[in-house]
């Protein structure tokens, strides 16, 4: 779990989008006072929130796409909205996550022990990484660290061993591209442009993408001192 600011992906449209459904739900219920509230599984809702999470579970980090012809992501209410009415339409109640831990989250909500909450960034500056695991660097955050475990699937197994066969991988891909830029005969050269292009494709279909950012690169530039041109010449592309 690392820090998204979904301020910054607010814009205009998405809040005159969600006055107009708030506005709309007030009198419905007027009406009818089991109405229950309109749902936000569409493009003006779904679309920009994945793009400000990368496209992956703010709470597990996993791969959840977002397309017009298939979602694998979700919106979450983080306060649920079933629960917390007066925030079903606020932009900062939503957190892009994959449908599993929508779902195992549900309808869980304790204003003194909620999971911690990918878009609050000092919940997420709690939090340290190592080999695949994340904890808490502070005993305050402990009890809310063990709800999140329980609650999503931010330490599940499954999760750990393929954040640890991902670093391994990119290890791999990157030294072999140090390694052929180090050579300057022809046939290596053109090794080197294909393994740019690979390393970048399995950047972008990566799960992660954060832990990528904040994480990986960060170790990888300590280890390999001559990577920072390197890093600079993907991220280009």
């Amino acid at each position: 779990m690392h820090f998204v600011d979904t301020k910054k992906c607010k814009t205009s449209e998405i809040i005159d989008y969600l006055k107009k459904h708030e506005d709309n739900s007030k009198k419905r219920l007027v009406k009818d006072k089991k109405a229950k509230p309109y749902g936000l599984a569409n493009k003006k809702m779904q679309e920009p929130l994945s793009k400000c999470f990368k496209q992956n579970c703010g709470y597990c980090g996993t791969q959840a796409l977002y397309n017009e012809e298939e979602t694998e992501g979700q919106i979450d209410h983080y306060k649920p909205k079933s629960i917390v009415k007066s925030e079903i339409y606020k932009w900062s109640n939503y957190i892009w996550s994959c449908s599993v831990c929508n779902q195992r989250k549900g309808d869980y909500y304790k204003i003194e022990l909620m999971i911690l909450n990918p878009t609050n960034k000092t919940d997420c500056d709690c939090l340290a990484y190592n080999n695949g695991e994340y904890y808490v660097k502070s005993k305050n955050f402990e009890k809310r660290m063990k709800i999140t475990e329980n609650k999503t699937r931010i330490n599940n197994i499954s999760r750990i061993r393929k954040r640890r066969r991902l670093y391994n991988d990119l290890d791999k891909k990157i030294r072999t591209l140090l390694e052929e830029k180090k050579d300057l005969q022809d046939n290596l050269k053109n090794s080197y442009k294909k393994d740019k292009m690979d390393l970048i494709e399995f950047l972008n279909d990566s799960s992660f993408k954060l832990l990528i950012k904040e994480i990986f690169i960060p170790k990888l530039l300590k280890e390999y001192p001559n990577l920072k041109h390197l890093i600079k010449e993907i991220l280009k592309s």
